[in-house]
């Protein structure tokens, strides 16, 4: 039978309309635009402020300051010089002491202009704060803006070549809001802005910034950090709550990251970058001796060469040098020395290791049952920050290398408090550490970077132990393809 053609348009409205009930009532149609991540959100502070710019003290810290915030520079894989503008669209070195960047025009995210005054503002508190992996910008002898030209100049007391740009592209050097103490960061100039924090509920809502030139119109619309504190909760994250990205930390439980490879999740792997290395207390008399670091760092060395299958237990690869494979400053095998003392410990000594470890009490016996073999009884004291108040012999730290320059490394490892647990023991490579950051020439600097690497090993001032890999696992919705799995940063705006 013919339908009339008004009863066939009103029975194709119908259907039409049932279609798009239909569509719309689905979840993964709600959701195409938002972002949902699993995060660490009990290390952000409760109030508006969210974190400290100038002290990110866990790298989730840094990784949200960079979905927040813009730079001069960023880092590019794909460009020849490894960075291309960001708040500024070109660059240039004009002589040898001076660096010059073009500012865009550019609106902060609730769409005022950035003006010459929060520029100049902004500059000079990144100047005279010190911020953890800012060493270059310290010889700055001057900087100005001119608002007809855009230009924003930078005069340096010495020579200096493009290391500059590296500290430039850090989060630590990006234009933030200068009221996100009380008003939060609902004012931004990075590819995200928050729209609401919700510290009881766990929950911080961040939106796509439309006028960020790190813009992405691939990028989530809408994203949501959330966190489930309950461990056992967790393993409905890609089912009742819906993840499409978790990340597992290289000190997370071990039993975490294989109970998400049962749940219906791809996962990705970056570079080995995260290093543990034992640090010393220059308070503590033993760990002033020489032969006492010397012969701690032999038993930390031949512990980990017995303990390999442990350690490969909990994704963990014995590790000897602080700057992993593959990266700027690493040294030839053959280069590594160690000085070697004989003789025996203190009969006692205590050390703290970050309050993660507690999940790794194999380790943690194993390695207090090798020292006292060898005729010392380890304390162990559990620490959620590196400032223990006992008087500990040598700690335990956890960095991230950065593979652009070995400075930034440095830079964090030896800035005064903070992370900067090599900072008191800088005397004792002085002029190493002071030709590594004055040399000019590149090929030069690059060696006296490995010079300093290979000092710092010889004089134990630190001694590294294991390596291992940020982990993430993500729903089939999200494409992850962009990202440079050789630091597998968390930036949200690359994800499609």
């Amino acid at each position: 039978m013919i339908l009339p053609r008004l009863q066939i348009n009103r029975y194709v409205v119908i259907v039409l309309i049932s279609l798009v009930t239909a569509v719309f009532a689905s979840k993964d149609w709600l959701v195409t635009g938002n972002l949902r991540v699993h995060f660490p959100l009990y290390l952000l502070k409760s109030g508006q402020e969210l974190l400290n710019p100038s002290d990110t003290a866990s790298i989730w810290e840094y990784y949200l300051l960079e979905n927040l915030s813009c730079g001069l520079v960023r880092d590019a894989k794909s460009k020849a010089i490894g960075y291309e503008g960001c708040l500024s669209d070109r660059f240039f070195q004009a002589n040898e002491s001076n660096w010059t960047f073009h500012i865009r025009s550019l609106k902060w995210s609730d769409g005022s202009d950035l003006s010459a005054m929060q520029i100049n503002r902004w500059f000079g508190q990144i100047v005279r704060e010190d911020h953890r992996h800012i060493r270059y910008l310290r010889d700055l002898k001057g900087y100005s803006f001119d608002e007809d030209t855009r230009l924003l100049s930078l005069d340096f007391n010495s020579k200096v070549d493009d290391g500059i740009l590296h500290e430039l592209s850090l989060a630590d050097a990006a234009l933030v809001p200068d009221d996100f103490k009380t008003v939060g960061w609902k004012k931004t100039v990075g590819p995200y802005f928050v729209a609401n924090w919700d510290s009881e509920k766990s929950e911080l809502h961040l939106k796509r910034n439309p006028y960020s030139p790190l813009g992405n119109e691939g990028s989530a619309s809408d994203i949501t950090l959330f966190y489930i504190s309950d461990p056992d909760e967790r393993e409905n994250l890609f089912s009742k709550f819906t993840a499409d990205l978790v990340p597992v930390s290289v000190m997370a439980d071990p039993k975490v990251a294989s109970g998400y490879r049962q749940l219906p999740a791809k996962e990705f792997v970056g570079h080995p970058t995260h290093i543990s290395f034992f640090y010393f207390n220059r308070k503590n008399r033993d760990a002033t001796i020489d032969k006492n670091r010397a012969i701690f760092a032999k038993l930390i060395r031949s512990f980990a060469s017995e303990n390999q299958e442990l350690i490969g237990s909990y994704g963990w690869s014995v590790e000897s040098q602080m700057i992993p494979d593959g990266f700027k400053g690493r040294l030839e095998k053959e280069a590594l020395s160690f000085s070697s003392s004989e003789g025996s410990l203190p009969s006692s000594l205590r050390i703290v290791l970050p309050t993660s470890y507690k999940a790794f009490s194999s380790y943690v016996s194993s390695l207090t049952e090798y020292f006292q073999k060898h005729g010392t009884e380890l304390t162990v004291d559990f620490a959620p920050s590196l400032e223990p108040k006992n008087n500990y012999f040598a700690g335990l730290l956890t960095f991230v290398g950065n593979q652009m320059d070995p400075s930034g490394s440095w830079s964090f490892l030896t800035s005064p408090g903070g992370g900067g647990v090599l900072h008191d023991w800088l005397d004792e490579v002085h002029d190493e550490y002071s030709a590594a950051f004055s040399e000019s020439n590149r090929i030069q600097k690059e060696r006296a970077f490995k010079v300093l690497h290979g000092a710092i090993l010889a004089r134990h001032l630190a001694v590294p132990v294991t390596i291992g890999s940020l982990r993430y696992f993500y729903s089939d919705r999200i494409d992850l393809s962009g990202w440079n799995k050789f630091d597998s940063r968390l930036r949200l705006y690359e994800i499609k």
